[in-house]
């Protein structure tokens, strides 16, 4: 078996943590806990105390709620409100505990007030997760942990392909041969800025069963970007990627796209809005320099029609403009959750950070200015939200409508679910049989 290949169980890590009886039973034990942290005889405690330890915390989670969306910026969406509120929990149950401790005399109500901080605290974090979605199972959770890529040098070398007559669906002439691999391989590597100088963190690449198969099929080309925070890590383990993919493969005779998640923004928080400005050349890096080296470093398909890209939030809003910025690379398209528009949170913000004030310059490259005046019919997109998104959801509807004003082929989903991973993993999962007919893989 190949390493970072899970192996489907039930079990409690596989119980889910976002929904049913499992996170109901946290948030029994997370009340339970803050009614321990909360206990006190005296009227002291009651009276002063508590209203001011609740009163700071308060203060304190919006004032961090407050410094994150207005000062600091690391991001152009302010935060949930209720992601605000679970910390505003977790400060609260450290806080309390703390003056628990200095309070109760013995080892035994400190140590009880330490148990229950503890459950507070998980019970206030999982809160976060729920918000986001994006770690389902306490599996999910630790697989940042667990995941070891497979060494490239193990997955580079020719083999004699099958390749699909022109017109002609790939599965329509591939056969499995006996000893092919059940899954996929996972790997990564850093790939250079060569043309761009942008500065990337190393990237995660999916190789389904068939690429490791003798002859091996010319397979498409997937690339996949993660969101603003993120990291090209970010669909391994919040998107489950590898499960995702094999269990597609699975059902079409180890057949998938080569899915190649490379960093588009260089670090956790940084935000060069996938163009060529004065931020770096996140568009040249990878419109160009990964291309390039996917072409050089695996057996694929080089026909613009065989690649597409996709990616959620930041990433979905990568993905449109790749498509109508370069679509001599990208033929096909999938906007997860994506903007209306490249953005540091404000137009304004945007042109004169990324452009020293031209504005003409930002527009030349905006997709939805592009649109208006230019016609795309050879393009397929998947403009996809969740329908409970009340910041993404309508800008995905404009999109979708000037994506149609500009002749492109494309399709709106929504999907159950707001700003998270509850959308992001299945805006790709169900799209994937939709994707592979535009890539000629499966029909």
């Amino acid at each position: 078996m190949r390493p970072g290949i899970r192996v489907a169980a039930e079990g409690p890590l596989d119980w889910s943590i976002v929904s049913g009886l499992t996170p109901l039973a946290l948030t029994l034990l997370g009340l339970g806990a803050l009614l321990v942290l909360l206990y006190g005889r005296d009227e002291r405690w009651w009276r002063r105390w508590v209203p001011a330890i609740l009163l700071g915390t308060f203060l304190l989670s919006v004032g961090i709620g407050l410094f994150v969306d207005r000062v600091w910026r690391p991001f152009p969406d302010d935060l949930p409100t209720d992601v605000v509120a679970w910390i505003g929990v977790v400060l609260g149950a450290v806080v309390l505990g703390a003056v628990q401790a200095i309070r109760r005399k013995g080892w035994r109500p400190r140590l009880a007030a330490g148990v229950a901080v503890l459950i507070a605290v998980v019970f206030g974090l999982n809160g976060i997760n729920r918000v986001y979605d994006q770690f389902p199972t306490l599996r999910d959770a630790l697989r940042s942990l667990t995941t070891q890529a497979t060494p490239l040098k193990d997955v580079v070398g020719s083999k004699p392909l099958v390749v699909a007559p022109a017109g002609s669906y790939l599965s329509e002439v591939w056969q499995a041969p006996a000893g092919m691999p059940s899954g996929g391989t996972l790997t990564s590597a850093a790939i250079p800025g060569t043309r761009s100088g942008f500065h990337a963190r190393d990237a995660w690449i999916y190789l389904p069963p068939a690429y490791e198969a003798t002859p091996r099929p010319r397979l498409p080309v997937l690339l996949l970007l993660a969101g603003q925070p993120g990291s090209p890590s970010d669909w391994v383990d919040g998107g489950d990627i590898v499960n995702m993919m094999n269990a597609y493969a699975a059902r079409h005779h180890g057949l998938a796209p080569i899915v190649v998640m490379a960093d588009a923004t260089g670090s956790e928080f940084g935000n060069p809005m996938c163009m060529d400005s004065r931020l770096g050349k996140a568009e040249t890096y990878l419109t160009e320099d990964v291309p390039a080296w996917i072409e050089k470093t695996f057996q694929v398909d080089t026909d613009p029609a065989q690649w597409a890209v996709a990616g959620l939030s930041y990433g979905g809003t990568c993905a449109l403009q790749f498509a109508v910025n370069k679509p001599g690379v990208f033929h096909t398209f999938i906007s997860i959750s994506g903007q209306d528009q490249p953005t540091l949170g404000s137009l304004q913000e945007s042109i004169g950070k990324a452009f020293g004030g031209d504005t003409a310059a930002f527009l030349a490259v905006d997709p939805l200015t592009i649109m208006k005046t230019k016609k795309f019919p050879e393009l397929h997109g998947m403009v996809v939200s969740g329908s409970d998104d009340g910041t993404y959801r309508p800008q995905q509807q404009r999109v979708y409508a000037a994506c149609k004003g500009a002749a492109m082929q494309v399709a709106y989903e929504e999907l159950p679910g707001g700003h998270g991973w509850q959308v992001w993993r299945p805006g790709l999962e169900k799209n994937l049989d939709w994707l592979s007919r535009q890539l000629m893989l499966t029909p």
